[in-house]
């Protein structure tokens, strides 16, 4: 939590950089790993959840393929009011400057892999969470 804020309090950017080989984000990672609170701290505080790797995959076709609903959930939910609060108060108490969230931005349901793959039942399977998720 401590680099993700301190690389976004710096430069936004940062948060986008990909490996060599498999052209990963810090996105890709959280997601292959199944860390859903990282893919929402990512996305919150600006990685960009278009960016593809080097199979053309964005982090959310990779949550979508291995069928990580939570991480699913998680990249399209914004802060709350509450738990922005929190993270300013994370970033008084770590010593982090404390600065604004980007513009929340919602990855594309659309995008299409190098092989043509879409994750269509996305937007289904989002829903039908989020309803179970809040009952």
């Amino acid at each position: 939590m401590f680099l993700v804020l301190a690389a976004s309090s710096c430069n936004v950017s940062l948060l986008d950089l990909q490996n060599f080989e498999f052209r990963q984000t810090a996105l890709h990672l959280a997601i292959i790993t199944n860390q859903p609170a990282i893919v929402r701290l990512l996305i919150n505080c600006g990685a960009s959840p278009d960016i593809r790797d080097r199979n053309g995959n964005t982090a959310l076709q990779l949550a979508c393929s291995r069928g990580l609903v939570r991480c699913m959930i998680e990249m399209t939910r914004e802060f709350s009011l509450e738990e922005h609060t929190q993270l300013e108060q994370y970033c008084q108490s770590a010593g982090l400057p404390t600065f604004q969230l980007p513009a929340f931005r919602l990855p594309n349901l659309n995008a299409i892999d190098y092989e043509g793959n879409i994750c269509t039942a996305v937007s289904v399977i989002i829903f039908i969470e989020t309803v179970n998720f809040y009952e």
